[in-house]
């Protein structure tokens, strides 16, 4: 093999390296999850109002997320248990439920800070961050998507009467 052969071959393999790695970057950035916040975006609509406060109808569980490192410190509302155990069962035996943080009771305020867009690979949603106004968990942010009415496809997130007002 000539010398100008083998530096013909390391240019290439250089430059196909880099090709490869290049494309492995962006895809790896494409997969990747990401939020940011839509609040006042007409492209993601919402009856929610940034600043008013909102009333639980019903007790719901707070859950801490345990399954993704990028929101490691993410809450979020929900009002049946992931095997449908109620909120009932839950006080009766909490040590059952490792991910549940507590049980926000109906009339507890939550006051709406932001709507925020989350996309990951699976998928992608709006959700509405609120403030706990009362009780034990005051001050903490919670994810109230999945007690709200939440359209995917169109990207909009609306209040459920069912469970705020």
């Amino acid at each position: 093999m000539t010398k100008r052969t083998k530096w013909w071959l390391f240019g290439s393999l250089t430059f196909v390296g880099i090709l490869l790695l290049s494309c492995c970057g962006g895809v790896l950035y494409l997969i990747r999850d990401r939020e940011s916040v839509v609040t006042g975006n007409p492209d993601y609509p919402t009856d929610y109002t940034v600043g008013t406060a909102y009333t639980l109808q019903v007790d719901v569980f707070v859950l801490k997320n345990t399954d993704s490192a990028s929101r490691r410190d993410h809450l979020f509302l929900i009002a049946t248990y992931t095997n449908n155990d109620s909120i009932a069962d839950y006080r009766k035996d909490p040590a059952k439920y490792p991910d549940v943080l507590g049980v926000l009771s109906a009339g507890t305020r939550l006051k709406l800070l932001d709507i925020v867009y989350h996309q990951s690979f699976e998928m992608s949603s709006v959700f509405p961050y609120l403030l706990i106004l009362d009780g034990p968990l005051a001050g903490k942010n919670v994810d109230a998507g999945l007690i709200s009415r939440v359209d995917m496809s169109w990207n909009e997130s609306k209040v459920d009467a069912k469970y705020l007002k």
